[in-house]
């Protein structure tokens, strides 16, 4: 059984404190609908008109920049329910996505009009809510940024290695991952090849140790010596 918006956008970072009828609010402002995409199908290209924003409802999308020469480098991916991505086009006045979504599995979003964000407020608590939940959310992604930025700088291909690892390593040490080697690859902005050598070389030296598609950090205190 298919659920309505406002119980998908419960779950959501964007709709953090509101009630359901705030939610209802919000969504009889402007058009909201469910779209279903299949494995490897696209929900919004480069270049593509931005005036939509959209929250995952289930499934998985990998959000990537893709060159002019047609490599494309992952930027994150999408897989909690609720996560919204396209968002800050709607804020920064470009007219056009400067990346593309696209569905890793068989993926279900709410897609939610920009104009939603147009009209001229009216202070009442839903939308107080919204945008201060919005300030939230911009301000967690600039610090995602900045932490990407700091391993693309990495020196190294096993420096940047390490900074994912300390950067994705729960408390007992095991780093869960939910990328696939090529998405992790293009996530790092190296080859799928070059990565796997490396990592292959990190466990024969008893740095890290593989576990199914996971990985455990044995030595934490090299990985810090390399950053």
């Amino acid at each position: 059984m298919e659920k309505e918006p406002e119980q998908i956008l419960a779950k959501s970072s964007l709709c953090k404190g509101m009630t359901k009828e705030e939610i209802q609010e919000i969504l009889s402002q402007n058009g909201c609908r469910i779209c279903h995409y299949d494995k490897g199908e696209t929900i919004f290209l480069q270049g593509q008109k931005a005036n939509r924003m959209f929250v995952l409802v289930s499934g998985k999308v990998v959000i990537a920049k893709v060159s002019a020469s047609g490599k494309k480098s992952v930027l994150t991916c999408i897989e909690t329910v609720g996560d919204l991505f396209g968002e800050i086009y709607l804020f920064i006045g470009k007219k056009e996505f400067e990346m593309e979504a696209q569905a890793v599995v068989s993926t279900t979003v709410l897609s939610i009009d920009s104009r939603i964000f147009e009209k001229e407020a009216d202070n009442s608590m839903a939308e107080i809510r919204l945008m201060k939940n919005l300030l939230q959310l911009f301000a967690k992604k600039a610090y995602l940024l900045n932490k990407r930025l700091r391993l693309l700088s990495a020196g190294s291909l096993r420096e940047k290695i390490a900074s994912f690892l300390l950067e994705h390593a729960s408390e007992d040490g095991m780093v869960y991952l939910s990328m696939t080697k090529e998405e992790l690859a293009e996530y790092m902005n190296v080859a799928r090849p070059s990565l796997s050598r490396e990592i292959g070389n990190m466990a024969e030296e008893g740095w890290i140790a593989l576990q199914g598609k996971n990985i455990l950090i044995r030595d934490l205190e090299s990985l810090e010596d390399l950053l």
